[in-house]
């Protein structure tokens, strides 16, 4: 992951994500497909894609999902809802739902990007005021 630094502190909020049919524009809510056009994100989605950024490459469970994306305690919730959401995620993605090689499924395990995608980071600017 590449970090940047201003003022001493850790800067890793994605900004996009390059991927082989084009960009995800997290700022946006976008992707930017080769040959200029464009699908919309939703909120859901661009958390989805930054949670799981944190852990590139690495299988994340469907608890831990519905903890840190929907904020919901997963003893208590029944939902095929991450499922519909990764669906959702890959038609978007233009990842092949029969064999993915981006949002990929880990039999047993939960979900996970794939190590291959590209990423930016920014830091967001700091309000300084002089008085």
């Amino acid at each position: 992951m590449t970090e940047t630094f201003r003022g001493g502190q850790p800067c890793v909020e994605m900004k996009a994500i390059s991927f082989m049919h084009g960009h995800i524009d997290l700022i946006r809510a976008e992707v930017h497909y080769q040959g200029g056009q464009k699908c919309a994100l939703s909120k859901r989605e661009v958390e989805l894609l930054r949670y799981l950024m944190t852990r590139q490459g690495v299988p994340i469970s469907r608890n831990d999902i519905l903890t840190h994306v929907w904020r919901l305690n997963p003893s208590q919730t029944m939902t095929r809802t991450i499922d519909m959401h990764v669906s959702f995620l890959r038609r978007k993605l233009r990842d092949n739902s029969e064999n993915p090689s981006l949002l990929i499924t880990v039999h047993g395990l939960g979900y996970m990007l794939a190590r291959s995608l590209l990423y930016e980071t920014k830091c967001a600017s700091r309000l300084r005021l002089d008085t």
